[in-house]
């Protein structure tokens, strides 16, 4: 098979124990009206049949690079992996569990062509199987826009739409341009969430920034995820994942000097990032727990990472103690 030297889009797909969902992403890949793409498959030492699912698709599209990691490293630096051997302009992220529209990587590329934006953003549409499989139904459409929006240098502004929850800081849905990437050193964080750091780093970092109105990625609803399903490690693991995000959050903002000199863009962007961890990694797993469990369990937590950390833990606990107003 002939290697790829030159490529407008680097896909890049980690794969781990995804054989129940592998085929179904990668012919959605394989199907894109816009071809000039390479996909990068990375095998992070999975168990079951996913990667020979991917060598039965190396072996019919050229367009396709298997790597592997030596041991089982996670999400984000299984992307890092990827990253430091793509060869495309323009990087996307596919998760292995997700799929994409035919027309997925023509409408970011329009896009990014158009405008010579750094970075094209979408919204998305969650889905899950109905109960017994083989079908799907669509849970809801999230459009981030109803029209194109585009902004350029003023970076307060962009926070202020960020804290809005008028941008979506994930990794997929989105093309980056890889020199952006590579300039100014961006990386996956190795910790739960990483994706709302990464997506943090290059909302700061890009100087032309695209929102689009389209929503051509679907996102699988995983029962399994770590913020699914309530038991009270998986809570504990949770909480600790958020303290450490927030301590990442710290460490970016300071070396945000136009950022961090605004107390008061500071302190949104604070309570923007605490309730976003609380929706969607804290609150989900904290179902069907009682309190008093909740309570003891946090004892250990505290003791960890306290004071530092008081008032985040402090407002993750107030918020529990609401949980009304989100059922």
């Amino acid at each position: 098979m002939e290697a790829i030297e030159k490529t407008r889009i680097s896909v890049i797909v980690p794969v781990y124990n995804v054989e129940k969902y592998l085929a179904e992403c990668l012919d959605s890949i394989l199907r894109q009206t816009f071809t000039d793409f390479e996909l990068l498959l990375i095998n992070d030492a999975s168990t079951d049949r996913s990667w020979e699912i991917a060598l039965s698709y190396a072996q019919k599209d050229q367009r396709i690079r298997l790597l592997e990691n030596e041991e089982n490293l996670g999400l984000s630096l299984t992307r890092n992996h990827g990253l430091r051997e793509a060869k495309g302009d323009y990087i996307a992220f596919i998760d292995s569990d997700d799929i994409v529209a035919d027309n997925y990587l023509m409408t970011l590329w329009s896009g990014a062509e158009k405008t010579k934006a750094d970075v094209v953003s979408m919204g998305y549409i969650e889905y899950a199987e109905k109960q017994g499989g083989g079908e799907y139904y669509d849970r809801r459409s999230i459009n981030i826009v109803k029209e194109a929006v585009f902004f350029t240098e003023n970076i307060k502004k962009r926070m202020e739409l960020m804290c809005n929850w008028s941008l979506i800081l994930v990794a997929w849905g989105k093309l980056y341009k890889r020199d952006l990437l590579i300039r100014h050193k961006i990386k996956f964080e190795k910790i739960v969430s990483e994706d709302i750091l990464f997506g943090f780093a290059v909302l700061y970092a890009a100087d032309k920034y695209m929102l689009i109105p389209d929503n051509l990625y679907y996102y699988r609803q995983n029962p399994d995820s770590i913020t699914r399903g309530g038991n009270i490690d998986k809570l504990k693991r949770s909480l600790q994942a958020s303290i450490m995000v927030h301590r990442f959050i710290n460490k970016y903002l300071k070396s945000m000097p136009d950022i961090y000199t605004d107390k008061k863009l500071v302190k949104d962007i604070h309570e923007f990032f605490t309730e976003t961890l609380w929706r969607y990694l804290f609150f989900g797993v904290s179902q069907g727990l009682l309190e008093k469990d909740i309570l003891n369990m946090s004892d250990d937590v505290f003791s960890e990472y306290m004071p530092e950390d008081s008032e985040f833990i402090g407002y993750l606990f107030k918020h529990f103690l609401e949980t009304k107003k989100y059922i």
